[in-house]
């Protein structure tokens, strides 16, 4: 027993001291019963302003009907992932497999002017950058 602590010891200085900590203890027997939850990738659409209001003219015979645009401001994108769950009798253990990246796009109403009249709206990307990433598992089977 002495020699495993000088061992887990050693490990941890070294830097890998989680992943034989681990190894041990499903080597011992006891299984964590722990299985991957499929998170699908979504996008959450946060507030949404109307882009201009838009524009009707006549002209004579000519008319022109430009209508409001909606512009989402702020959108963000988390790609498919998997979390870790209990299963009770599983025999399974996870482990991090790495990180996702998630993104936050921002965005923002234009207005396009014919001369000085407004003649329509559109929304436009300011910026799209990674906000954070989320961890992501694998699963494996414990050994008997």
């Amino acid at each position: 027993m002495r020699d495993l602590f000088v061992c887990l010891a050693l490990c941890a200085i070294v830097g890998h001291g989680r992943v034989l900590s681990a190894q041990v203890k499903i080597d011992e027997g006891a299984c964590p019963h722990q299985v991957v939850e499929r998170i699908p990738g979504a996008i959450l659409a946060g507030n949404s302003v109307r882009c201009g209001s838009g524009v009707e003219w006549n002209f004579g015979s000519v008319r022109y009907t430009s209508p409001a645009n909606v512009c989402t401001l702020l959108l963000t994108y988390t790609p498919e992932h998997y979390l870790t769950k209990p299963s009770p009798g599983s025999n399974t253990y996870t482990e991090p497999s790495g990180r996702v990246p998630v993104y936050v796009g921002r965005y923002q109403c234009r207005t396009t002017h014919f001369l000085f009249l407004p003649i329509g709206s559109t929304c436009e990307e300011v910026s799209f950058t990674e906000a954070y990433r989320v961890p992501s598992y694998v699963q494996h089977r414990c050994r008997d």
